[in-house]
């Protein structure tokens, strides 16, 4: 498999502490980041049910909440955590020691 690359896309100290999402596009693709704390969560920015951006959404303990129908998806594997079997991408994501904010693309 080929090893995933780490691409550049925001700076910690420029995501809301609040929970608040911020949408960047990675290669091409919409990518919702959320902060919880020191960590940073990448799901895929479009809700499959409305398609509505989840980055307009809310992160709160681990879920971040669709803006226009209040659906639930999980930040560590995009499940929808509603109990239907909706789902987004998840990827995965590292700050590095500058405070970079980095998302993989490709294979992992």
């Amino acid at each position: 498999m080929d090893a995933p690359r780490w691409i550049p896309v925001a700076l910690l100290e420029d995501l809301p502490e609040d929970g608040t999402g911020v949408t960047v596009e990675v290669e091409g693709v919409a990518v919702a980041l959320f902060r919880e704390g020191q960590r940073v969560h990448a799901l895929s920015d479009t809700c499959p049910h409305a398609g509505a951006s989840l980055g307009a959404g809310i992160c709160h303990d681990g879920e971040v909440t669709c803006p226009a129908h209040a659906m639930h998806f999980a930040v560590d594997d995009g499940r929808c955590t509603d109990g239907l079997p909706e789902r987004v991408r998840a990827f995965p994501v590292q700050v590095d020691g500058s405070g970079r904010v980095l998302v993989a693309r490709g294979r992992r």
